[in-house]
């Protein structure tokens, strides 16, 4: 083995923006506190904490998925079927597959073609029936199950156009998912219809996932986590042609707080920090901003919250950083500093931190990179697993 993979990592591959395209209208990728974001073409924030999507049905054919998580593809919405006993999608099914076996992070939707309570009711009991049949379980989606609600053009029949008669149906639709435990729901739309046939408040305080594709959302959101459809015609790899591209985020980081990444180039060393004095000052003395590595959950923003311990070795100069009480007890018995609670896990979080340790350095690295988890194992690192998860 190389004497340098013995001394130290590779650099982490430094944090950075979405792959994916922005629109033709000026609206954009960029970074707001310290996360990738969202903006208008104004520049005004949109959302932070921002990933980016895309919305598939078998109207893409069949992708290649390993090509469009390598193109910058952070997450996926997947139609699941349309209207009341229907088919699949032709594509769901794998879709879905390739989503689970390369760790992307997915929701399904349903296109609508209901016009009253009993038509929502049908097609709330056959989104049931497909997620049962396709094997999807609640906790398997990071993004919401999406009622698809737009003026579907049907011979002989009409959509509604009374918000009242929509709000029920959005009613009854949800309580066929809830009753079976799909609790994490929202209604999908574009601006004209959410002002018009659907410009109810109920409606408005479900509505997380929105399609303009101008400069600006055009919506006005209650939830502070949103989703932009921004551009219908986004080229992405691993697609044969367009794709509809997204932008899901928050806009107010209340339960969230940056872990920024450092690398020494002399020593080979990595640190973690939520402080921003912190990794300045470090950055002043040469080490390398590597950015934010992921964002971890603050004090109280939620229940079972874990604590990650810090400890800092005064013999080699090397940190360790640790979910578990009894590895920190231990390296504290050992004559490491305890350096306190560095900040916390979420275990529902959707980002997925791993550990490795070089074996001749001491030092542990973590990543939210699986290829990276990978490269540096197969050069001689021990591969230990999941850290903790990160928001």
């Amino acid at each position: 083995m190389p004497a340098w993979l013995r001394r130290r990592a590779p650099p982490l591959l430094p944090a950075s923006l979405a792959s994916l395209p922005d629109n033709d209208y000026g609206a954009h990728w960029g970074q707001y506190n310290g996360s990738q974001a969202f903006f208008d073409s104004d520049g005004t924030l949109f959302a932070q904490q921002a990933k980016g999507v895309v919305d598939v049905s078998e109207w893409q054919d069949n992708i290649d998925w390993a090509k469009a998580k390598a193109a910058g593809v952070q997450g996926a919405i997947i139609r699941l079927t349309f209207g009341a006993n229907k088919r699949f999608d032709q594509y769901a099914q794998r879709n879905i597959s390739e989503c689970k076996r390369l760790g992307i992070p997915f929701g399904v939707y349903l296109y609508s073609y209901a016009a009253n309570t009993t038509d929502a009711n049908s097609e709330g009991a056959s989104m049931v029936e497909k997620l049962q049949e396709a094997g999807v379980k609640p906790g398997d989606m990071q993004y919401p199950v999406f009622y698809d609600l737009e003026r579907w053009i049907w011979s002989g029949h009409n959509p509604p156009s009374d918000p009242d008669t929509y709000t029920a149906m959005v009613d009854a639709w949800w309580a066929q998912l809830q009753a079976k435990g799909y609790t994490n729901l929202s209604v999908y739309s574009y601006p004209s219809y959410l002002n018009t046939a659907l410009n109810s408040s109920s409606i408005h305080a479900r509505t997380h996932w929105v399609a303009s594709y101008g400069p600006r959302p055009g919506f006005t959101y209650t939830t502070n986590d949103r989703g932009w459809q921004y551009t219908s015609n986004g080229k992405v790899d691993g697609f044969s042609g367009s794709v509809d591209l997204n932008a899901f985020g928050v806009l107010n980081s209340t339960d969230a707080v940056a872990v920024y990444r450092v690398y020494n180039p002399n020593s080979g060393l990595h640190h973690y920090t939520t402080s921003l004095g912190e990794k300045n000052s470090l950055v002043k003395l040469g080490w390398k901003d590597e950015g934010v590595s992921f964002n971890a959950a603050k004090q109280g923003s939620a229940s079972g919250l874990k604590p990650v311990y810090r400890e800092y070795n005064p013999y080699n100069g090397t940190h360790n950083w640790t979910l578990s009480s009894a590895e920190h007890e231990k390296l504290v018995s050992l004559g490491w500093r305890d350096e306190g609670v560095a900040w916390y896990a979420n275990p529902a979080g959707a980002v997925t931190v791993y550990r490795l340790y070089n074996p001749y350095s001491g030092e542990h690295v973590y990543t939210t990179s699986a290829e990276e988890y990978a490269k540096v194992g197969a050069a001689g690192w021990r591969q230990e697993g999941v850290a903790w998860q990160g928001l």
